[in-house]
């Protein structure tokens, strides 16, 4: 609508000018609209205009998609062992390993958009419905790890490990 203000001939500068104001442009704006540009262009340019649409879409979207994340709340999951955060306050899906992942793991994390925070000791990405659906595929893939309080299962192999009944001669203590 500016830009038909602006390129009408048959309305003068401070008639556009009142238009332009009534449409809420500052008269400050108003006017340097009017004045040429470089190459002698009046009005908005219109690769500045073109992507209006999509802009405004994409807009639209990203609030939605704050509002639904607003809504949710920070909960806690254990897939093998392993803790998943859904840390709304941080708007970061995050994995807390008991040790270090093996390289196969951290790989796949990698892969998928995830990665590692040192200050939060986790590895980590933005919540989304890619991040929560990777991180359980990633997590159900692996062997369940202990945790720290669940004993881990020993077999009593002797004192060389070799089995109950063999003792090694270069220990001297046994």
């Amino acid at each position: 609508d500016a830009n038909k203000i602006i390129k009408n001939k048959k309305q003068d500068n401070e008639a556009k000018i009142a238009a332009l104001i009534a449409m809420h442009i500052p008269e400050v704006a108003a006017r340097k609209i009017l004045e040429p540009d470089f190459a002698g262009r009046i009005g908005f340019a219109s690769y500045s205009l073109t992507n209006n649409n999509a802009n405004i879409k994409r807009t639209q979207d990203r609030i939605k998609q704050l509002e639904k994340i607003s809504s949710m709340v920070t909960t806690e999951q254990e897939i093998n062992g392993i803790k998943v955060l859904t840390n709304v306050e941080a708007n970061r899906v995050q994995i807390f390993f008991p040790s270090i992942p093996d390289e196969e793991i951290r790989k796949k994390l990698k892969s998928h958009g995830y990665r590692w925070s040192p200050t939060e000791r986790a590895w980590q990405r933005q919540i989304s419905g890619n991040a929560l659906y990777w991180a359980k595929q990633v997590l159900t893939e692996i062997p369940r790890i202990p945790t720290a309080t669940e004993p881990e299962e020993t077999t009593d192999n002797g004192p060389t490990g070799h089995g109950d009944d063999c003792y090694s001669d270069a220990d001297p203590g046994l």
